[in-house]
């Protein structure tokens, strides 16, 4: 997501100008973050009764590391969708179908 100004959570909340186009998720390294929360993925996943070949949706998917790991898991189906088209796109090439 591209933004160009950010508001400052300080007692003059004044908005503090940001660099023209930064990406605050590159900023704040969310894909590794992500990435780190597959354990969290792994964990729930087990909790879950084990249907034969499960459907299951994943709204927000980001680049989709927890999509990826719950279609290993469960070999099921897993939909993952995404308002960010670029994130879409990337991880339709990850997964082979861009």
């Amino acid at each position: 997501m591209a933004i160009q100004y950010l508001c400052c959570i300080a007692e003059n909340r004044t908005p503090i100008a940001l660099p023209e186009k930064m990406d605050i998720d590159k900023a704040l390294n969310v894909e590794e973050l992500r990435g780190r929360f597959l354990k969290y993925t792994r964990r729930a996943y087990g909790l879950l009764p084990s249907p034969e070949q499960p459907r299951i949706l994943e709204i927000g998917c980001g680049l989709g590391q927890q999509a990826m790991e719950l279609a290993r898991l469960s070999g099921g189906k897993v939909v993952a969708i995404d308002i960010d088209p670029y994130m879409v796109s990337r991880l339709q090439r990850m997964d082979g179908y861009g």
